[in-house]
Order: C-alpha cells, then sequence, then structure tokens
C-alpha cells in the first residue's frame, strides 16, 4: 500500500492515474474495499488529468465506499461523475439504488 505523499510523487501521468484505479479494483475485488481507496485516492490527487479519466476514478472509489456501506461518501461521488456526465449509464444505476434515510 502507498502513502498519499508517494502517490503525488508516482502519479505523474493518466496512465499512472489508470494504474491506480486498477490496483484498487483489484484491491476491492480482495473483499477490502477501504484499502482499495488509498488507491482511488492516489488516482484522484492529480487534478489536473482530463475529467473522463477522473470519473473512471470517482465511478471506481464510489462502488468502494458502497460495498463497505458508506452511502454517503459514494452518493459524493456519484454526484461528481454525474455533474461532468450527466446520462453516464452506471452512475445513474448505482444513485437510483442508493436509499439514503435522513439524519
Amino acid at each position: 500500500i502507498i502513502s498519499l505523499a508517494e502517490s503525488q510523487v508516482l502519479n505523474e501521468n493518466e496512465m499512472d492515474t489508470l494504474t491506480f484505479i486498477m490496483r484498487g479494483i483489484a484491491v476491492r475485488e480482495t473483499g477490502q474495499p477501504l484499502v482499495a481507496n488509498v488507491y482511488f485516492q492516489a488516482a484522484l490527487a492529480k487534478r489536473s488529468h482530463r475529467m473522463w479519466v477522473r470519473t473512471i476514478g470517482y465511478m471506481e472509489r464510489a462502488k468502494s465506499y458502497l460495498a463497505a456501506g458508506k452511502k454517503p461518501m459514494a452518493r459524493k461521488d456519484l454526484e461528481r461523475v454525474l455533474a461532468a456526465e450527466p446520462n453516464h449509464p452506471e452512475a445513474l444505476a448505482l444513485m437510483s439504488k442508493l436509499e439514503i434515510t435522513p439524519s
């Protein structure tokens, strides 16, 4: 696992970002969604990358938050995706499944 400081050094281009996203997906699939978010956070740390790359990171992080039961955090990432791509089918499908009861 990497630290955010290391990720800023290692995340020089969009290919690095996509590599972090793929690592996060792999870790999530082992049943560790919150550990996976370390990689998604590293992928999203570089704000200068094009939005389509960041959208992938937000979608995958949202899935990890959902897997960990953190619906409000998943909603926030899905809202970011939908702000960039209002008709994103997967984001719309996941948003429709979210049922957040007010506190």
